[in-house]
């Protein structure tokens, strides 16, 4: 198979309040009201957190499949601490993003926890989204 290429739109509606398209979706980003914005939807490192506990619980699924483990329920908890005074320009002494990401997985399957944990070991060597965080990944910025 080659490579899939996404595309993603991000357009400025007002304060921090952004409009996201990507395919058909449509979803807006903003600030929690104590970071400046309006709270009219989840910010992006809140999205960051959804992109990773959406990808592992995919990557899970499809993982599962190829192992034969049948999986009742799959819950993801993310939990990101980060220090927002870089990205508003006042402390530069921390970085911008998380300090680090905790993924705490609920899985009812009837498998032995070991099995359990050899899925989890092959998904995260399989997620694109932990992929990216884990790894440097290029990002070209220029202006039109």
């Amino acid at each position: 198979m080659k490579d899939v290429l996404f595309e993603a739109n991000v357009e400025l509606k007002e304060g921090l309040t952004f409009d996201a398209k990507t395919r058909n979706f449509s979803l807006l980003i903003d600030e929690p009201e104590n970071l400046g914005g309006k709270d009219k939807g989840p910010n992006p490192v809140e999205y960051l957190l959804f992109a990773l506990g959406g990808c592992f619980g995919i990557v899970t699924q499809f993982v599962a499949k190829e192992m034969n483990i049948k999986i009742e329920s799959l819950k993801i908890n993310l939990k990101g601490e980060l220090n927002p005074m870089r990205f508003m320009g006042k402390n530069f002494s921390e970085r911008a993003g998380y300090k680090n990401i905790d993924l705490l997985i609920d899985i009812k399957s009837n498998e032995s926890r070991e099995r359990l944990e050899e899925l989890i070991k092959k998904v995260e060597e399989r997620c694109p989204v932990s992929d990216n965080i884990r790894n440097p990944t290029p990002v070209n910025i220029s202006l039109k």
